[in-house]
């Protein structure tokens, strides 16, 4: 991909304010009392956008609108909007395409680019420019707010740039990015595919018992013969959790992974990593990660979320924090069966409620390892663990592949936006 490009030190550039180019209209005031968990119409946040741009589905935590709406804030297919409000950190002016007409509404904390004068900027390299670090210091300097920062339209509009001159050759630009973005899109949809196949057959066998052989397999009292009721105590060899140093986590270093890193197999939010220093992880006893480790959050509102490493993935070195345990099992048990067990919406709701009575939730070692546990036959373990686990590798595989990619999009972006590189 990147064969294509050159070395340039030519290459026109405009100087200008994106007022001169842009108009940016407000969202509206959707009323809370009308969100619902289910519906036709999501209302979108700056939730609904990934720090680095972006657009973000979040299942189970979107809000759709059950009373009526106004048209004119229902987004079309590939409308550019920007976050206005910092929901998160690093979120303020991140852009978004919006990727399906007649769902999706538009709220008051996001911006819409809604007029784009196209002799000076192309609709997607518009949308990568707002995802450059130039543009993204000069809106969050000029945001007002303390807990929460804001930008809006006129602020927007007196952020200054420097971009090509010659709108083919932003479109060029935002050609190659937008490649990238294909490869990655891709690759997400074949590891939702993985996942959901992999955990299909994990409900398939050991939910609703159609497993090999289950014709011939006699059950009694709810369970089949060769199962066994146990504790995850009596299956686990380890069951740690991680530590971090004194005064907390540092900007660079180790990768420590925390809550906001535990989003299952093949996820991983980078852009939240914290670290602790060479030293210390060296001297850590406990909480180091090793290949295939499943992890668990313990704490908090989203105790009992889990996630699987492996094959390099996240990293190839890295340790958990005190707010997280790194789980594994007998080898007979394995650990792929171990995560799909542990990542059961089921599973996950007994680990919360471990701890249900107490105003902060949190789970300890020993209560974790009092929560029952059913144990399939040998051959069945075996089966299912052969089964997935050329699915479990590919998911690795793709998942470092996406994280190469990102890199190299985030690599070529200011150096493309600049002229550096011409195309």
């Amino acid at each position: 991909m990147t064969a294509t490009l050159m070395q340039s030190t030519t290459m026109s550039q405009r100087n200008m304010v994106l007022g001169d180019a842009i108009h940016v209209r407000h969202g509206f005031a959707f009323k809370s009392q009308y969100f619902s968990d289910t519906g036709e119409f999501v209302v979108l946040t700056p939730g609904n956008f990934y720090e680095e741009g972006g657009f973000r589905l979040r299942p189970h935590k979107d809000k759709f609108y059950s009373a009526a709406i106004p048209q004119d804030y229902l987004l079309k297919k590939e409308a550019l909007i920007v976050a206005m409000t910092e929901q998160g950190p690093g979120l303020l002016g991140s852009s978004a395409l919006v990727p399906q007409g007649g769902k999706y509404l538009h709220n008051q904390r996001l911006g819409l680019v809604d007029e784009i004068d196209t002799n000076m900027l192309d609709k997607l390299f518009l949308y990568y420019l707002f995802n450059t670090r130039a543009v993204r210091a000069q809106l969050s300097g000029s945001a007002t707010g303390t807990k929460v920062r804001h930008t809006a339209p006129e602020r927007i509009y007196r952020v200054k740039v420097s971009v090509p001159s010659d709108v083919k050759v932003q479109f060029r630009i935002a050609s190659i990015l937008r490649a990238y973005d294909g490869l990655i899109g891709n690759n997400q949809r074949r590891i939702r595919f993985l996942k959901e196949t992999a955990r299909l057959l994990y409900e398939d066998w050991f939910v609703s018992f159609r497993f090999p052989g289950h014709g011939s397999t006699r059950i009694t009292d709810g369970m089949p013969e060769q199962w066994e009721r146990t504790t995850l105590g009596d299956v686990v060899t380890t069951l740690e959790s991680g530590g971090r140093p004194k005064g907390g986590a540092v900007d660079k270093g180790v990768p420590s992974i925390g809550a906001e890193n535990v989003a299952g197999i093949g996820e991983y939010d980078y852009s939240k990593e914290k670290y602790v220093p060479e030293e210390y992880f060296n001297a850590m006893r406990s909480g180091v990660i090793r290949d295939r480790d499943v992890v668990v959050y313990k704490d908090g509102a989203n105790v009992g979320r889990s996630s699987y490493f492996g094959g390099g993935f996240p990293h190839a070195r890295c340790a958990v924090n005190e707010h997280v345990f790194i789980a594994r099992v007998l080898p007979e048990i394995g650990q792929n069966f171990l995560y799909y067990w542990i990542s059961r919406d089921d599973t996950r709701q007994r680990i919360a409620n471990l701890n249900a009575n107490t105003a902060q939730p949190g789970v300890s070692r020993e209560k974790l390892k009092r929560l029952a546990f059913t144990k399939p036959s040998g051959r069945l373990l075996c089966l299912f663990n052969e089964a997935v686990e050329p699915i479990v590798r590919l998911i690795f595989v793709l998942a470092l592949q996406n994280r190469r990619l990102a890199q190299s999009r985030k690599a070529l972006l200011p150096r493309l936006m600049s002229g550096e590189i011409a195309v």
